[in-house]
């Protein structure tokens, strides 16, 4: 079965790109790189001061969040530099900021799923709420109808009686 031309590309890009990898160039060009990180460090930034602003987020998502888009803004300008600064040659700075770098996006994704976690319990917390709200309700809606029969049934009393 013929691979999708998608796929295909793709190997065939890698398989070039291995091939003419040369140790002493970045692994893609400064050009490109650093304006795509300060792009990215602008829409961080102003992702921070929203989360700052916004005043009805529960502050436990708040500040797993902060803290996930404080890494974010921190891994912008390295992963910049260890893709587009230090090249392959570099072994040493190469392995290091890489190393670095994948050690932040770990960190990442368990603060993302951290959130996660924290939003399932938010969750589990309002339901509960809102269960104790509807039982309260109920039992209100449950005493007023006794009351109403109550008084119905005197109210039937005393006309027997007169």
């Amino acid at each position: 079965m013929p691979l999708p031309f998608p796929v295909l590309l793709a190997q065939t890009a890698i398989s070039k790109a291995s091939s003419t990898l040369d140790p002493g160039a970045p692994l893609v060009t400064p050009w490109f790189v650093i304006p795509l990180a300060v792009v990215a460090m602008l829409l961080i930034a102003g992702h921070i001061m929203n989360l700052r602003a916004d005043g009805e987020m529960p502050d436990s998502r708040r500040r797993i969040r902060l803290a996930n888009a404080w890494l974010m803004l921190l891994l912008a300008p390295i992963a910049a530099m260890a893709f587009s600064i230090v090249t392959p040659g570099q072994a040493r700075e190469f392995v290091l900021l890489m190393s670095i770098v994948v050690g932040m996006l770990g960190f990442i994704v368990i603060l993302a799923c951290a959130d996660a976690v924290n939003n399932l319990r938010l969750h589990r917390s309002a339901v509960r709420e809102l269960r104790e709200e509807i039982a309260k309700v109920r039992l209100d809606a449950q005493i007023e109808e006794a009351k109403r029969a109550r008084d119905a049934n005197n109210a039937s009393d005393t006309k027997e009686q007169a």
